[in-house]
Formats: C-alpha cells, structure tokens, sequence
C-alpha cells in the first residue's frame, strides 16, 4: 500500500530483504538533521543477519525530494590541488600505491613514506584508491560517482573510467571534471555490455539503493571474470552506533535505505555469487563520525563548528575505536568489501 509521508510516497518495509523474517523496531520517528529532508522515519532490523533498514521506504520516483541540498551536487573543497592537504594525501597515496606519472619533490616522497607507515593514515589513503597499486590497469566503474573527483583521480593513475549518477546535476559536474563517460540513473539502467568491467566502485552507495542485491547481481554481470567489486558503507554494529545509538551520523534517514553489518553484506554479496576476497571494519571516518553524531545528538544542526576540546574527543574516539578493533573487529565505523566475480558460472 503506497501513502504519504510529508509529501514523499512511501512503501511499507517490515521484512528482511535478505532472509525474509519480519523486522523489529529500531528507532521510530526519525527525522533528517543533516540536509534537512521532510517527513519522520522508522527503522528495522533483523535478528538473524543484522541488517537494518528504513520502514516505510520512499518510492523510487520520490527520492529525488530527499536530496535537495545534499554535498554530491558540488565538488569538495578540502582536496583541491595545490593545497597543502592536498599534498600530504598524494604524498601519502605514491608511498602506499605508487603513481602512474609521480611528479612530487623528493621532500614530499619522504613525508609520505614516514606517514604512511602508521596504519591509520595507510589505512585511510589505501581505502581511498581501493588498495590498488600503480600497476594495476584496466577499466573502472565507479557506481554513485557524485561530483567525478574519484574518476578525476584514476583517470590520473592510468585507468579507464566511467560512471553511474543518479542526480543528473551532479552527473553533470562529474562529466565535467573527469571528462569521462557518466550514465545518469541506476547501474541497471546502464545496460553495460557482458564482462566489460575490471573494477567496480561503490563507495558510500549501497546503503542508498532500493535494491542492494539487484545491483550486486548487476555487478557480478559486467564484471570481467576475475573482476572485483569494491564496497565501503556504513557498519550498524559500530562502536560508534552502539554509542549514539539514533543521533549516530551513519543512519541518515531518510536518504539511507539500508544498513549493514558483517554478516548482511557477506549474505547480500554471496546471493549475488560474488567471492568474497576481503570483508572487515576500518576507522577511517571515526573521527568525523564522531563529530558528526555528537552534533546530531547535541542539536541537530549542519553547520555546527567543533572545538578544540570537541575535536581532542573525536581524536580520543578514533583511538579507542582502532585499540577496540583488535580485540572486536566488528568495531570500525566503516564496512570494507572486495569481492570478485569467479572464474566459474
């Protein structure tokens, strides 16, 4: 039964997509302190796989209303070239990764092979290039491209790229910054040719799907053999969650549609007959998260400006998430999949 929910149309959601048992009550009466879009949100979770998911669900047509001011329309400003961010994080990335055309000073060559030897800095630069090292070529898609910045990058380090947009304005800018193809809608609309893909991004995206299983199967299509999809989403078994519980940054209703953990999204990927290469927590965004939920939980606003007392907790956060996860690995804020596409059917 389709209704309305503050003007978006919505869809009853009480059963696990995954294992088909009934849901119960996570949280009631949600509502969006982030970007602001309308309506109140319940969310579910199932027993036996751990996922959790938005109840009732907003329809396809409708989720256009729930993105009206959300980041990916335009590019970041924190990773512009030339700043000295900027640098630290390349200098970082060619002592981790290696660069196909390594143009930096040998001063910035040593700073990145010192920072990179700590493993939370190693950690947060391998996640951003998927651990992929500078021989490594061939053709990548990055599924939920925002504003094509990733696509910018690889097309740097010698790959072939291209990308799947829902939002046709920031489709626009990612053809504009990467100057490479960028399909406008869902990867199943795409209608990508059988076993043409090496690589498939989907960073921060299957939590917003309708159909995670759908567009793994999509993957596991246009996957060369030997192909791998790499998935980063948010884990509903965090430290973090367990923490801030519904203010948690992680959740977002209503523009997250599905919530992870371990066990759900080794389910979702082997229904799907992916391989599953790797599948653990990370702390890269512990930090931030943390910074975030305590806003949410505080006041609920966009724009609030940390401390410096707030900004040595989050560190403090992030130090004990990463101690946490040696003895619970399940702790990371952050879910992190590599899975591949058999060499058999």
């Amino acid at each position: 039964m389709i209704t309305e929910n503050a003007g978006v149309r919505v869809q009853e959601a009480t059963t696990c997509f995954l294992c088909g048992e009934a849901g119960g009550q996570l949280y009631s009466r949600l509502s969006d302190r982030l970007y602001n879009a309308p309506g109140l949100w319940n969310l579910r979770s199932c027993k036996l796989c751990g996922l959790a998911w938005l109840d009732p669900q907003p329809l396809s047509d409708d989720m256009g209303k729930l993105y009206g001011s959300y980041y990916t329309h335009q590019r970041s400003e924190k990773w512009q070239p030339g700043s000295l961010r900027w640098k630290l994080r390349q200098a970082v990335q060619g002592a981790v990764l290696g660069s196909a055309n390594d143009q930096r000073s040998r001063g910035w060559r040593l700073i990145g092979i010192i920072a990179a030897r700590l493993p939370a800095i190693k950690d947060w630069t391998g996640l951003d290039l998927l651990w992929m090292k500078s021989g490594a070529r061939g053709t990548l898609l990055d599924v939920g491209c925002g504003s094509g910045e990733f696509l910018q990058e690889m097309t740097g380090l010698g790959w072939q790229v291209l990308g799947v947009e829902p939002d046709p304005k920031a489709a626009r800018v990612a053809r504009e910054t990467s100057r490479s193809t960028v399909f406008v809608g869902r990867l199943e609309d795409a209608s990508l040719p059988d076993s043409s893909i090496d690589v498939i991004m989907i960073h921060h995206v299957i939590e917003h799907l309708h159909d995670p299983l759908a567009a793994l199967r999509e993957c596991y299509r246009v996957l060369r053999v030997g192909g791998k999809v790499v998935v980063v989403t948010p884990n509903v078994v965090s430290l973090g969650h367990r923490q801030f519980r519904e203010a948690w940054r992680g959740l977002e209703p209503p523009r997250h549609l599905f919530l992870f953990s371990p066990r759900s999204l080794r389910n979702c990927a082997q229904k799907a007959r992916l391989e599953i290469r790797a599948l653990r927590t990370s702390t890269r965004g512990s930090r931030s998260n943390w910074l975030a939920s305590r806003a949410i939980k505080r006041a609920g606003a966009r724009e609030w400006a940390p401390g410096w007392i707030s900004n040595l907790r989050a560190l403090t956060f992030f130090i004990i998430e990463a101690i946490a996860r040696v003895f619970w690995p399940d702790a990371g804020e952050e879910l992190f999949m590599i899975a591949s596409k058999p060499g058999t059917g």
